[in-house]
């Protein structure tokens, strides 16, 4: 199965953290102590690498033991040594893996518990925005439709605690952008869009399906699909191999399985 990191705000927030502050990347050989943004000083782990910001202070890293910190918003929970942390301007813990399992609030008010040792991810008020639940849950999505969604998978919620992204326990026939339904398989992760429509995800069987410009191709099941916002293909994995034609005009050879992308007017590229 092909994994699709989908960059949502959610993960834009937390990348955007970091790049704004980060201007150099550091391996550590042996513990060390380096200051993070709010000027304190911690013991972070070998073997690791941290990042720092312009002014030297450290942005992201894994600490050498387990130590009770705090989210924006004041609240402290005990986060676990050697498990990456992502530290705002404050000092205060974006992200990061607790010690034990946490009921805690998402941003939608809702209170869910939360597996330890598995990435949090916390808003600029403390609210969780994506984690890994305890035990599968039924919760809803931005069209109020409600799914039962696998706790092995990263869950993520927008500003109305809806899910926007995660993976289902039982594969589910939903309305994709542009309107069509099809059925998409358990345990992938899905995102949707502010409607609750799929923009992307892995169907359950192969399927012929339309790309920008008008052409149609069978795209392989079990694969990650991106959709635009009426529905044609603009990244996946194809079930046999295809001459494709490129922005230059020039056919580009794909092979079965091979992530295929396609721009506004039906072109194939590859990512790099």
């Amino acid at each position: 199965m092909n994994l699709l990191i989908k960059f949502t705000p959610l993960l834009l927030f937390v990348l955007l953290s970091l790049d704004s502050f980060g201007q150099e990347r550091k391996m550590l050989k042996s513990n060390q102590r380096y200051q993070v943004t709010n000027g304190k000083r911690y013991k972070f782990k070998a073997g690791n690498e941290i990042q720092f910001n312009a002014f030297g202070k450290v942005v992201s890293g894994a600490l050498a033991e387990n130590k009770k910190l705090k989210v924006p918003g004041g609240k402290s929970y005990e986060f676990q040594g050697g498990r990456a942390l992502t530290f705002n301007e404050t000092g205060r813990i974006t992200s990061g893996s607790l010690v034990k399992n946490q009921v805690l609030e998402t941003i939608g008010g809702d209170f869910y518990e939360f597996q330890a040792e598995l990435p949090l991810i916390f808003d600029v008020k403390g609210y969780v925005i994506g984690g890994y639940l305890s035990c599968d849950s039924i919760l809803a999505i931005p069209n109020g439709l409600k799914l039962e969604f696998d706790h092995g998978s990263l869950t993520t919620f927008n500003k109305d605690g809806e899910v926007t992204s995660g993976a289902l326990t039982v594969a589910t026939t939903l309305e994709i952008l542009g309107g069509e339904f099809f059925e998409f398989e358990s345990g992938s992760i899905l995102s949707f869009s502010e409607t609750g429509r799929v923009e992307s995800g892995a169907l359950s069987e192969n399927h012929t399906l339309e790309i920008p410009g008008g052409q149609r191709y069978e795209f392989e099941a079990g694969s990650i699909i991106i959709f635009d916002r009426i529905g044609r293909v603009i990244s996946g994995y194809l079930t046999k191999n295809s001459d494709l034609i490129t922005k230059s005009g020039v056919p580009m050879p794909f092979k079965t399985g091979q992530k295929v992308n396609f721009d506004y007017n039906g072109n194939a590229y590859v990512k790099r």
